[in-house]
């Protein structure tokens, strides 16, 4: 009894999965068939613009490094111990010009000059009654000298030449020892004259290497001051835009916001190239009461506006690919064209080289090749 049950139950199944799998064919058969999909080919759009050729004007504008005409090392002439003029001798100090820029102790030597200058003094007056009645014709001339003689001031200057014409009162003044101590004196006046040091002109100390209360030594370098009333810029321009400048030309010095700062001069342009970089240096003269924002070591841009170019166009940088090529649109394909690039901005570059009226493609195209059919999106002119 259990077995044909079991058996009428497997027999129903079985039915039943022949009743579906039919249904499911006799369904399958009598939807409708999709159509076949319709090829569509993709239109590739560029961006291309007419050459058209006109004469433009151009700025040409590099950055370049603020500079002092006048640098200057300060050095010791003399030996002794260091001490203050009438500024402190600091980084970053100011000066005028005429200002005492530091001293050497030298009370010693100015004493010991001022002996000399007295047995000097005794010399002269015992030749004196001799003068009168050997060398009347130059008794006024040594008498003049004889009053201008003054112990805290240097030697009155000698005339050589009216004791040169004399031969006689040549050799009375060199047996005398009148000349051997008085060039005597005069070289030691010079040499303590060189213990005071005064500015040469308006200016500002770069570095010190020297503290006040310090010996020195000849030659030892004291400290290194620059000019703070005349600068120069030293601008690197590309050997390629040389051609546009010249000595004596204006130009106008901006801050690293474009700014407007004044005007220089080019007064040098050097006339060699940098093989690292390919680029000469000009050098711009400012001053600074034309530039009174100036300062030493401050990064400006100098800008030339006197280009004008014709027969130009204005393509932007990024349109070019390997140095100077270009994609045109020839009969809906793109093709490949050389043209000659005469200047380049910040962004864009002035170019000639293409036929009048081709269409030519100002923007970047990534991974395109030539050949390429394509459709100009957008016509427009600079």
């Amino acid at each position: 009894m259990l077995k044909r049950k079991i058996i009428v139950t497997l027999l129903a199944i079985v039915s039943l999965i022949v009743i579906s799998i039919l249904f499911s064919v006799s369904i399958s058969s009598t939807a409708p068939k999709p159509k076949d999909v319709e090829t569509v080919e993709k239109v590739i759009y560029v961006h291309a613009i007419p050459v058209a050729y006109n004469e433009l004007q151009s700025p040409l504008k590099e950055q370049g490094r603020v500079l002092s005409k006048n640098i200057v090392l300060l050095t010791a002439e003399a030996s002794g111990k260091l001490m203050i003029g009438d500024i402190p001798l600091k980084k970053g100090a100011t000066f005028n010009k005429s200002q005492m820029l530091y001293h050497l102790y030298d009370k010693e030597d100015k004493l010991a000059l001022k002996a000399q200058k007295s047995e000097f003094l005794t010399i002269v007056a015992r030749m004196l009654p001799d003068i009168r009645v050997d060398f009347p014709e130059s008794n006024e001339f040594i008498e003049n000298f004889y009053r201008a003689i003054d112990l805290d001031k240097p030697l009155p200057e000698l005339s050589m030449l009216k004791i040169e014409r004399n031969d006689k009162l040549k050799t009375f003044l060199a047996t005398r020892n009148f000349l051997n101590t008085y060039f005597r004196i005069k070289q030691n006046e010079l040499r303590v004259s060189r213990f005071e040091s005064f500015a040469p002109f308006n200016g500002t100390f770069l570095s010190v290497n020297v503290e006040v209360g310090g010996y020195v030594n000849p030659g030892q370098k004291i400290a290194t001051m620059v000019d703070n009333n005349a600068f120069e810029i030293e601008v690197p321009f590309l050997y390629s835009s040389l051609k546009w400048l010249k000595k004596g030309s204006i130009v106008h010095i901006l801050d690293d916001q474009n700014e407007a700062l004044g005007k220089g001069k080019i007064v040098r342009i050097s006339p060699f190239v940098d093989p690292a970089t390919q680029s000469s240096s000009v050098f711009v003269s400012v001053s600074k009461k034309s530039c009174p924002d100036l300062y030493y070591g401050q990064y400006v841009n100098v800008q030339y506006d006197n280009i004008q170019l014709s027969d130009v166009m204005r393509l932007p940088r990024n349109a070019l690919f390997n140095h100077n090529m270009v994609f045109v649109v020839e009969d809906g394909l793109l093709r490949k064209r050389a043209v000659k690039i005469l200047k380049k901005e910040d962004y864009f570059v002035l170019i000639n080289g293409l036929s009048r009226g081709v269409m030519v493609v100002d923007k970047p195209l990534v991974n395109m090749r030539e050949n390429t059919r394509v459709q100009i999106l957008k016509s427009s002119s600079k």
